[in-house]
């Protein structure tokens, strides 16, 4: 490995250290731009708890929404409860106060073509089941 790139490397393994070293982090992108592979990874490095909004919006995956104010009671349940966390998923509307919340926040952002090859694969790898037909 060049010397370059091992530098980098190592920036990189500090930058997220320093990262989750502090309280609330937040990573919001694109579908497919591989927020959840990203907060699962740091959450398992660094012993965090993960709230994917995902599972606050839906009741049932990809379903069934729940209702404006169960969603915020169940971040602010959240929130209480964890005070080191990562908070992933899309910021819609007032999902946009819980990143002014937060200590660091995560930007993924991911080329269309690879996002749209892995929204496609995701819909084939679903096909069949009940998360599919809501990612026509």
């Amino acid at each position: 490995m060049n010397r370059v790139l091992q530098m980098s490397l190592i920036m990189k393994k500090q930058y997220f250290n320093d990262i989750v070293n502090r309280m609330t982090i937040r990573i919001f992108g694109a579908p497919g731009s591989g927020k959840s592979t990203k907060a699962l990874a740091m959450a398992k490095e660094h012993k965090l708890p993960i709230l994917h909004i995902d599972d606050v919006l839906f009741r049932t995956k990809y379903t069934e929404q729940r209702p404006e104010s169960e969603r915020h009671a169940i971040i602010q349940a959240f929130i209480s409860k964890h005070t080191d966390r990562i908070i992933e998923g899309a910021t819609l509307g007032s999902y946009v106060q819980y990143m002014q919340q937060a200590d660091q926040v995560i930007h993924i952002d991911t080329a269309y073509i690879i996002r749209l090859w892995r929204v496609i694969k995701r819909y084939i790898q679903l096909y069949g089941t009940k998360e599919a037909h809501t990612l026509q």
